[in-house]
């Protein structure tokens, strides 16, 4: 079992390994000195995290968030701190924030209640472990708690840094048919992966896993802001959709 390579389990950082952090992300694809989007976060800082391993995907929300998350239910898988469903929030109606470890939910919690924007989208955090079967189990303990977790009713599901251990691969892909409406879209941002695997390996794990689940994969065609970057030749951003 390889699960234990994708996550260091937060109750073994120190103390100072926590911070706040503000975030200021652009708005305007041209550089221009239109107001920033702010977020602040509470979270950890260890080795090659920052708070997120990768801030690509919040970035893009900040610039597109207007166009594809106003109105709309959106949930964020393997959310960690939450930082990318707190930004979708400043326009969604609804956003429900996960993650497979318990400590890591309530860190979604606590983000929620101190940093969910003013007026925006209603947010909850829920722990969710990736497949059909814990997703079916997660959304009924949602339903006995504070609300259900929406099978088949998300119009977009936002994902980042996740395709990162290859026995995982697989279930996160069920997760992401399990909650997308049939006509709503995945986001996806990835460029690691665990020590123990390879970059053609998850990829390849990944396009295979999409198929079987009747879900396509195409480069993502939003237009990316100034300082997105991918870090090398084989990170990738994707729209996922329904294979119709």
């Amino acid at each position: 079992d390889d699960s234990d390579l994708a996550y260091v389990p937060v109750s073994l950082f120190n103390a100072e390994c926590w911070i706040t952090r503000d975030f200021a992300f652009p708005t305007a694809l041209d550089g221009s000195a239109a107001a920033p989007l702010e977020q602040t976060v509470f979270g950890w800082s260890q080795g090659g995290c920052n708070i997120v391993w990768s801030d690509f995907l919040p970035q893009l929300l900040a610039v597109h968030g207007p166009h594809i998350c106003s109105g709309k239910a959106v949930v964020e898988l393997g959310a960690g701190c939450g930082l990318a469903g707190l930004v979708a929030a400043h326009w969604a109606r609804r956003v429900d924030i996960t993650d497979g470890d318990p400590d890591e939910v309530a860190l979604i919690q606590r983000n929620i209640d101190e940093y969910s924007p003013v007026g925006g989208g209603a947010c909850a955090a829920h722990l969710l472990e990736w497949g059909t079967a814990a997703a079916a189990a997660a959304a009924a303990a949602a339903a006995r708690a504070r609300g259900a977790l929406l099978l088949g009713g998300y119009d977009i599901v936002l994902a980042a840094q996740v395709v990162y251990v290859p026995s995982l691969v697989g279930r996160l892909v069920e997760t992401i048919a399990d909650l997308l409406k049939a006509d709503g879209i995945a986001l996806l941002y990835n460029a690691d992966v665990s020590s123990s695997s390879t970059q053609h390996e998850c990829r390849a794990l990944l396009d295979a896993a999409l198929m079987a689940n009747q879900l396509r994969a195409t480069p993502c065609e939003l237009a990316f802001p100034p300082r997105c970057a991918f870090p090398h030749a084989d990170a990738y951003m994707l729209t996922i959709t329904r294979d119709q």
